[in-house]
């Protein structure tokens, strides 16, 4: 199935980092669809989130937990050679 992109669980807070994920890119950056949804989601629960948005401002946190997971996940896997 070399069209399909792999659905990849794990990151964030099932123990994952973008390293131990890396693997379901090809090497133009592309095949994977990286799923972090507890980590994203009750982001305003955890640090560093925790610290800056309160329970009320959980938007904010879930804007900044993807954004950094945007980040990492650029730096360490292939897919941050792909251009926006």
């Amino acid at each position: 199935m070399p069209k399909t992109p792999l659905l990849v669980p794990g990151f964030g807070s099932q123990g994952a980092g973008a390293s131990e994920v890396a693997g379901g890119f090809d090497e133009r950056g592309l095949g994977a669809l990286i799923n972090s949804s507890r980590g994203i989601n009750f982001a305003y629960n955890k640090a560093p989130y925790n610290e800056q948005f309160g329970p009320d401002d959980w938007e904010q946190a879930v804007e900044a937990a993807t954004r950094d997971m945007i980040k990492e996940l650029a730096a360490s896997t292939p897919a941050g050679e792909l251009q926006s």
